[in-house]
């Protein structure tokens, strides 16, 4: 009983010898392939679970990726499809980045050079949809965006600082 089991389990495990060798893509293919590919980053989800958001880089005018967009779907829908989140009126990629969502879910925050190139401010839009207003004009570095527990933005600490 062993010498079948053995020889079908031979014959199972050893090369196929009619199949041909797999054909190797090419350079360009796989190139191209990767260049598809897109990195996910400061990945936000609202309190209630019903919201997910995200930023993506996005390459300039020179090919770099510098510029972000940011993208938010509903969770419960079914649909699944992301709708961009913007500060530009003018549909034009900037550098967005860092969606937070607020306590109660209802806003959501975030970082553009909407308003000037290379430098950020602190955006707010509903999150369910709706235009986006800067809450900030401030010169110097912003990052990593937090909501105060009143669901506010009277205090900005410099993380710096503190």
């Amino acid at each position: 009983m062993v010498g079948p089991l053995l020889a079908a389990t031979a014959l199972l495990l050893a090369p196929n010898a009619s199949a041909s060798p797999a054909a190797h893509p090419s350079i360009d293919t796989v190139f191209a392939s990767l260049q598809k590919v897109r990195d996910f980053h400061d990945a936000s989800i609202s309190p209630d679970g019903r919201r997910a958001a995200w930023s993506s880089k996005l390459p300039d005018k020179e090919g770099r990726e510098r510029l972000g967009a940011i993208s938010i779907v509903e969770l419960t829908s079914g649909s699944g499809t992301p709708r961009r989140l913007s500060a530009a009126s003018d549909g034009k990629p900037r550098r967005e980045l860092e969606p937070v969502f607020s306590p109660d879910g209802r806003s959501i925050a975030f970082l553009s050079d909407a308003a000037r190139k290379d430098q950020l401010q602190v955006y707010v839009a509903p999150s369910s949809e709706g235009p986006a207003r800067e809450l900030t004009k401030v010169k110097g570095q912003l990052q990593e965006l937090r909501w105060a527990p009143q669901h506010s933005w009277r205090e900005l600490r410099d993380p710096v600082a503190n």
